[in-house]
């Protein structure tokens, strides 16, 4: 008989337990949501599907379902720390880019346009991915967030536009004034006020 298991305990469905993977999946998903808490590993007879790329081939069958999950805070520090992690250096390198972009010509610093956004795509993708957590539970730095937010955004689009119109000069300024101090009132942001609600979160659930 099939096994369906999440953090352990064993899943007992009302009626006859589906068959389909899928529909095991969703049906998790949503019941772990509504207790504020989201999937983050869903093993199928050892091998952990969530990590599978695009267009793996996903088994049809099963005998056991293994899930684990984190409560919403847990995921969200965890995405926060390992953001801050990967770009540990960043505060540097910016302020060195900003310097470059004036010694750079037009052409090189073109090519390495994609350099540069490897280099900012994880913090605007971690301000991208908290934005659901901070609009569902409100907490008391949104405010904080959304600013940064805002902000980020505008340093964002004006950094297109320099590279639209070929602004060196521009771009320097905007990366230095704009988007550098982003970065360091985030960080701010994360040590005072994110990190410690998330941790007060996560031990009021352990309690």
């Amino acid at each position: 008989m099939a096994e369906v298991s999440v953090d352990g305990e064993e899943v007992v469905f009302e009626g006859e337990a589906p068959k389909d993977i899928g529909q095991v999946f969703e049906l998790l998903m949503v019941a772990m949501s509504e207790r504020g808490r989201a999937l983050v590993s869903f093993a199928v007879d050892g091998t952990d599907i969530m990590s599978k790329t695009d267009g793996e081939e996903l088994p049809t069958t099963f005998e056991k379902i293994e899930a684990s999950t984190l409560t919403h805070s847990e995921l969200t520090l965890q995405l926060v720390e390992r953001v801050e992690e990967e770009t540990e250096s960043l505060d540097e390198e910016l302020v060195a880019y900003s310097r470059k972009l004036l010694l750079l010509g037009w052409s090189e610093i073109f090519q390495r346009m994609d350099e540069f956004v490897n280099k900012i795509k994880p913090l605007a993708d971690l301000l991208d991915n908290l934005d659901p957590f901070a609009k569902t539970y409100d907490p008391p730095w949104r405010s904080d967030f959304e600013n940064l937010q805002k902000r980020q955004a505008n340093a964002l689009e004006e950094i297109l536009s320099c590279f639209q119109i070929g602004d060196g000069a521009g771009l320097s300024d905007v990366v230095k004034e704009e988007l550098h101090p982003v970065l360091t009132d985030f960080r701010k942001l994360s040590s005072l006020k994110m990190k410690p609600y998330l941790r007060k979160n996560m031990e009021q659930v352990v309690e």
